[in-house]
């Protein structure tokens, strides 16, 4: 072994040698014609599009004319794609497929190995933690913090000799094929794990947890029966709306006001902060967003002590005939999607929110549900728990496999 005369590397065998990427790669810069048909059929990546492990989630197939201005960016099979912005540093993915009028995000460096390399070790050399933070310190800019491609290819990459390229690129295409199936798995197991608690939650706040009570409709097609003594409600009618009390801070002035207090948005606490609109126990629920609609994260999320509230977040405050767990219970329930306005920009108005359906059981129910969910949604969240932390041990072992791989800590028989 040698030293390699870069610190995140350390030490790799006597035969490797670290040489600048432009060395070993060019950056294919080729972009699609603004004078393109619109007609023309292209295939789409776009840079949210990569998963952080390195999957392509979607292709899109568009006609040039609706596909976004930055869907430029021509790629070809055995390229790998690597973002160049930092907020989206570990969006790099191999195109082990091509097709005609293959695009990518003008966000993307498309990178073509040279001939005497390989491209899949190519690839997953530039997977490398060290690597990524490498892009984050070189990137430029504050609103769109981003490295051109110049700076990209005078980054260090690691070259063994050929045959220990493409003996090591088989080895880890075949551990991390074992390892992203195990992590798919288990994935699967959360969604319906949290399928389940969804429907635990719909079926407790309109069925209730009393069995054989009397029935009635409620009016509403996607609610059904409700029990008799239920009453069929809206927001407005149940809710006092705190939204005139709330204060945007920009993340800069933040900075200078650091402190112990949540600073809550649409996607829960972003922040710390020295001061704090309210004292109170109150329901807050997103107001725009993404979240909105693909629920990928919790949307309603109940405040308590002291805490400020930008104005990405309705605030809630259930009058005193109502139970505020219950009531968070029954929004979480609450199909969303005829409620929300805007497409590229998701958003629930407070027009909207103001009119959407509740179930009201009596006080004395609403008290019984919250209980028998706390209880129920815990033993659900736990199992999730364990599910993820069995994904993020999994994530961190590949990552160790190709760091070690790549560096030549690890030997691979030929």
């Amino acid at each position: 072994m040698k030293d390699s005369g870069v610190e995140w590397i350390g030490e790799i065998p006597d035969e490797w040698t670290v040489i600048p990427l432009k060395y070993t790669a060019k950056c294919n810069n080729q972009v699609l014609s603004e004078q393109t048909d619109g007609d023309t059929q292209i295939f789409y990546i776009d840079i949210g599009s990569v998963s952080s492990d390195g999957n392509i989630l979607e292709v899109q197939t568009l006609s040039f004319e609706e596909a976004p201005s930055r869907a430029r960016r021509v790629v070809y099979e055995n390229d790998t794609i690597i973002s160049t912005v930092r907020t989206y540093l570990k969006a790099i993915a191999f195109i082990s497929k091509s097709y005609n009028n293959f695009i990518v995000s003008t966000g993307f460096a498309v990178l073509t190995p040279q001939k005497q390399y390989d491209s899949r070790y190519f690839y997953y050399a530039l997977r490398v933690d060290w690597f990524i933070s490498l892009i984050e310190s070189n990137s430029v800019g504050i609103s769109y913090p981003a490295i051109n491609s110049e700076k990209l290819i005078s980054l260090p990459n690691i070259v063994p000799p050929l045959q220990t390229q493409t003996r090591l690129a088989s080895f880890l295409d075949t551990k991390c094929s074992l390892i992203d199936s195990t992590i798919q798995k288990e994935r699967e197991v959360i969604d319906k794990l949290k399928e389940y608690r969804q429907a635990v939650i719909t079926e407790a706040v309109t069925k209730g947890i009393r069995p054989g009570v009397p029935m009635k409709e409620s009016g509403v097609e996607w609610i059904g029966e409700i029990p008799e003594g239920w009453n069929f409600s809206r927001v407005k009618y149940e809710f006092i709306i705190l939204d005139d009390k709330r204060q945007p801070i920009s993340s800069e002035f933040r900075g200078d006001i650091e402190g112990f207090y949540d600073y809550y948005g649409a996607s829960g606490i972003i922040d710390k902060i020295n001061d704090y609109l309210f004292d109170e126990t109150l329901l807050l629920i997103g107001e725009d967003g993404a979240n909105l609609v693909m629920r990928n994260l919790p949307l309603i999320y109940i405040a308590k002590g002291k805490y400020w509230v930008n104005n990405h977040a309705h605030v809630l405050k259930p009058k005193e005939k109502n139970n505020l767990y219950y009531m968070a219970y029954q929004l979480e329930s609450v199909d969303l999607f005829s409620f929300i306005t805007g497409s590229t920009q998701p958003k629930l108005t407070q027009y909207k929110l103001s009119i959407i359906p509740v179930i009201v059981p009596p006080l004395s129910e609403q008290q019984e549900i919250a209980d028998f969910l706390d209880k129920k949604c815990s033993g659900i969240d736990a199992t999730i728990q364990k599910r993820e932390l069995a994904i993020e041990k999994l994530t961190a072992y590949k990552q160790s496999l190709i760091y070690e791989c790549v560096t030549g800590k690890r030997e691979v028989a030929a």
